[in-house]
């Protein structure tokens, strides 16, 4: 997006040019008589610029290599949704859901995928706290690999993280009281 969006103000920018520069070009040139041209110019590049930046969509945080990180991300989602569905957890998106995933986690000792579960739990809390105006999905680059992180741009939540410290925590920690505290402090 950020790409498409660098290109809109390029091409703006080289009309804007080409058109001064043909106007310009010529001999004997009366500014009264481009003067209206100009200000056509002007306007349109207005326009274009508002649409720019008001009516397309807001940029993706995520850069164009991460979009497999996206995919991974949605699909580790679904699957924990109709897996622990399957097993009788209501799992509906909701902050109330989190009881759901607190009830799956106390009562569940994890010894095949416990990663890939845990990673799957985070991306669902992080998509709670999205769905209640906590921020936007990003990929922070570390040296170790890749971290999924919630940020409003001031504050970062680390789903994830969370999910894995109150697995090896236990019942103290719960996921349900975390969203509630991160979405009343927005």
């Amino acid at each position: 997006m950020y790409k498409k969006r660098i290109l809109i103000i390029f091409l703006i920018l080289v009309s804007l040019g080409l058109t001064l520069f043909i106007t310009f070009s010529g001999a004997n040139v009366n500014v009264s008589d481009i003067m209206p041209k100009l200000l056509l110019l002007g306007g349109v590049a207005a326009v274009l610029f508002v649409i720019q930046f008001a009516l397309l969509p807001k940029p993706d945080p995520f850069e164009d290599d991460d979009i497999e990180t996206r995919i991974d991300m949605v699909n580790a989602k679904n699957q924990m949704i109709e897996t622990l569905s399957q097993e009788g957890y209501v799992l509906d998106l909701s902050l109330d859901s989190l009881k759901e995933i607190d009830r799956y986690l106390n009562s569940t000792v994890l010894l095949e995928n416990k990663g890939r579960i845990l990673f799957s739990i985070g991306v669902y809390v992080g998509h709670i706290l999205i769905e209640n105006g906590c921020g936007s999905w990003m990929v922070e680059h570390l040296p170790t690999g890749i971290e999924i992180v919630v940020s409003d741009g001031e504050k970062k939540f680390y789903p994830v993280q969370i999910v894995t410290e109150k697995y090896h925590n236990g019942k103290d920690e719960s996921l349900f009281d975390y969203a509630s505290k991160m979405i009343s402090n927005k």
